[in-house]
Parts: structure tokens; sequence; C-alpha cells
């Protein structure tokens, strides 16, 4: 179980936080409850939380000083709510390593979804944690026949003339066999990159293509901060993939960033800020982020950041949708390329981008309410909101839903809430008046009603058939 710590000055909304939820369901018990910034200090320091669950306005210590505060120390996985939609509070947020930045009042769906996702952040970092372990071994049993006693577990220092080395990371799949001397050593990260540990007698410059000279590539290429000793491998590594994943907005050679890299990032956000009101400035602004990251020496983390506060100062300008930070795995699940994704950040900002190209438009706003949708089907939901919302006239929206889906708005809700309660009774012991509730059904009869419909029987049969546990 992972430990969770809430906190919020309201003790009414700490305890809806409380029982919202099924927090054991999720994986999660509750370690503690506090009602100021300075207790929740003391209780991080005391407990060491796995996820934080906070409200940015509270006494003694606001939520984001508490964030900064243990951002050198020991930060930790954390979820924002507030009920202030406030760009700049999100930003800060953001910048201090918030997954979620929820507005009140946020419904048990919302919060089930954010607590999943940190729940999944959770899980691949104790994945990572073994992989980089498992890196590192291989990178030690691939050269332990270079290695000196000096090298070998203790120190893992760099000794001799070979005293500087980096991580270079490639697609894999790349004619890479041009640099095959014996200061070079591969091995394979995951199924779509390789790595090269390169030692040199020379400290690194920065320039890529002398960091890259010798290796036949694709032009794509992420290079990692200079390592000291053998022990910086795993993160080494992982800065080189970072840096790699960036040439999904443009092709070429990243560096790791240097320490004015967050400042960057907060003076990109600055310029989409003074330019509201000008389209043509925000477009422009927009059009110009893969170069903006490549010229600052921006990784696919920083892109994370920026494009998840453009959807974040979208998303504030609605309280009936709260705001879900995308990282890079969704942002290349959910757009084939970084020009889609550019695209969608345009018609987010820009009401003309939103109503041009008719085809192709209408495509994206059904991909954007069937997205809705999904997130959020345990809230009341109307065609009539998604009109007003997409400033579209509700009977061509049907149409053009049902045209994109086969099915009508109304259906398409139904049977998604229905697969949702399937779920609910398949992996947990939660009554029918609760699982109608977490789905968006108004009561259990009704949700009983419309299941029936849909599966040919009840929820308690469905539970007893043998196809939930």
């Amino acid at each position: 179980m992972y430990k969770v710590l809430l906190a919020d000055d309201e003790p009414l909304i700490l305890a809806g936080l409380h029982h919202k939820i099924d927090w054991e369901e999720l994986g999660f018990t509750i370690a503690g409850e506090c009602l100021n910034g300075s207790e929740l200090l003391d209780a991080i320091r005391r407990i060491s939380p796995d996820l934080l669950i906070l409200d940015i306005q509270m006494p003694q210590k606001t939520g984001l000083q508490v964030l900064q505060e243990i951002e050198h120390v020991s930060p930790v996985l954390s979820i924002v709510i507030s009920g202030y939609s406030n760009f700049s509070y999100a930003q800060e947020a953001l910048h201090l390593g918030v997954i979620d930045y929820l507005t009140k009042p946020v419904s048990a769906s919302v919060l089930r979804t954010a607590v999943l996702k940190a729940k999944q952040r959770l899980d691949l970092s104790t994945d990572a944690g073994r992989h980089q372990a498992g890196l590192l071994f291989q990178f030690l049993r691939l050269n332990m026949d270079r290695m000196s006693d000096e090298d070998l577990p203790g120190t893992l220092n760099l000794t001799g003339e070979k005293r500087w080395a980096w991580i270079a990371a490639f697609h894999n799949g790349c004619a890479l066999r041009d640099r095959a001397d014996s200061d070079v050593s591969w091995i394979r990260y995951d199924d779509d990159t390789v790595l090269a540990l390169i030692r040199s007698d020379l400290p690194p410059e920065n320039d890529p293509q002398v960091l890259t000279a010798g290796f036949a590539f694709d032009g794509c290429a992420g290079i990692s901060r200079p390592m000291e000793t053998l022990r910086m491998l795993p993160a080494a590594a992982d800065e080189a993939v970072a840096c790699l994943r960036t040439s999904w907005f443009a092709p070429g050679i990243y560096l790791w960033p240097t320490e004015n890299a967050d400042s960057s990032v907060r003076y990109y956000l600055k310029q989409l800020q003074e330019a509201e009101g000008r389209d043509g400035r925000i477009s422009e602004i927009l059009s110009a982020l893969p170069s903006f990251l490549q010229e600052h020496r921006l990784n696919i983390r920083h892109a994370e950041a920026i494009c998840s506060a453009v959807f974040a100062r979208a998303g504030m300008t609605n309280q009936d949708y709260s705001v879900s930070y995308r990282d890079w795995e969704q942002m290349k699940a959910a757009y084939p390329t970084a020009d889609a994704l550019l695209t969608e950040l345009r018609r987010t900002l820009l009401p003309a981008h939103r109503e041009s190209d008719a085809a192709t438009s209408s495509r994206g706003i059904v991909f954007r309410i069937r997205t809705i949708l999904q997130e959020h089907y345990a809230q009341p939901l109307s065609l009539r909101q998604m009109s007003e919302r997409f400033h579209i006239d509700m009977s061509y929206l049907s149409s053009l839903f049902h045209e994109e889906t086969g099915k009508t708005f109304t259906a398409y809700l139904t049977e998604l809430r229905v697969q949702h309660a399937c779920e609910y009774l398949r992996t947990t012991s939660l009554s029918n008046a609760r699982i109608a509730q977490l789905c968006g059904f108004a009561n259990d009869s009704y949700m009983k009603k419309v299941f029936r419909k849909v599966m040919g029987m009840t929820p308690s049969a469905y539970r007893e058939s043998g196809k939930a546990p």
C-alpha cells in the first residue's frame, strides 16, 4: 500500500476527500490528515508519504510553500486541489512537480482518475528503480574486463586516462557501427532506444556535433551531462533518453539542459500569457515551440510542462472540468505527430482555429468530446453542454457525433458508464448504490434498468455469473 497525506484547511472538504473514494481499492492507505501547512510539513517529515493531496491556500504555510520547502529535500508526488482558477498558481504548481491541478468542487470520478494516475507513476517509479539497477549491472558486466579494481563497487570511480564519461541515446535500429572503438559500450535501454556509454580523456564540449562525432545515426540523439562516477550512470541514462524523446517535436541532437532551463519554460509561458487576445502572436509562439526547445536546450520534460500549462489554462476557464496534466507517453498516444499536438494547442487557445478546416476540426471536436466523456463520465454531462462548450449547433453536433462514433451521444455515454460499472463489479465488492454513484447514474434502480438493457442481465446477476470474481 502506498501512503497518502491529505491536507485542507476546511474540515468538511478534508472529510470529503477521505470518504469520496475507496482508497484501499486503489492501493493507498491514508497516513494522515492536516488542516494547515505547518502541520503538513511536519507530517511529511515524520511519515515520508508517497502521495500528497493538498489545498493551495492554507494557513501558516500555503500548499505551494510546502512544496517549495520539500522540493530539494524529499520531493513527493503531489495533487493540488484549489478553489482558485489562477494561471500563475497552475504554473508554479507544475514547476514544483505537481501531476494534477484540480479545481473545487472535485467529484469522486475526477479524484479517482487523478489518484489512479498517481499510482501509475508510483508503480512506474518502482519499476524504474529496478530497471536502473539492472541497467547499471548490465553495463558493469559488459565492461568488467576493462575495469580496474578501483572501478568496482565501493567508489566506482572513473580512473586512469579515461576520466570523463557521458551517455548518448539513439533510436534503436539506426546504423551505429561507425563508432565501435573500445571507449564506447552499447546497451539496449528499451524496445525503441539504445545507449552508448562514451569514455574520453578530454572533457566533453557543449557541441552536439563533437559529442556525436563518429556515430552514424538518423540525426536524432540525446546527450546526458558528464559523469564523474559510474554511480551516476542510471540518472545519466534517463537524462539522455529524455533528451532523445524531445526529437519527437523536431529532429536534432539535444543536450541535457543548463541550470536556466526552468527560467526558459517560465519565459515561454509568460510570452503566451502576454499575447492573450492576439491570436496571430499566440499562433506564432506555439509554432516556434520546437525551435525554442532546441535553442534553450530543453527536453521532453520541459515540453510536458509547457503543454500541460496550456491545457491547464484552457481547462481553468471552465469550472466544469478539472485539469489533467499530460506526460509524453500520453501526448504521443493521443497525437500521432508533434504537428497534431501543436494544432490541438492552437485549438485550445484560439477560437479561430477551433472553427477552421471544418472536416478536420469536426473530427477533432468529437475526439475531444469523447476524451471528456471518458475522463468525466461520472459527472452530469449532456449534448447541450458540449454544444455550448465548443460553440457548435446542438443538432449538427448530434449528427456529427453519430457519424464519427456510430452511436448517439446518450448511447455512447450510457455504454461508457456501464463499462465502468462492469469493471467495479468485477474488481470490487462495492455496493450497487455506491457503484451507481461512482459511474454517474442517478441511483442504483436506474443503473439496474440501464445495465439490464445494455448487458442483458442485472448488475447482481453479472457479479454472480462468473464474469466477475
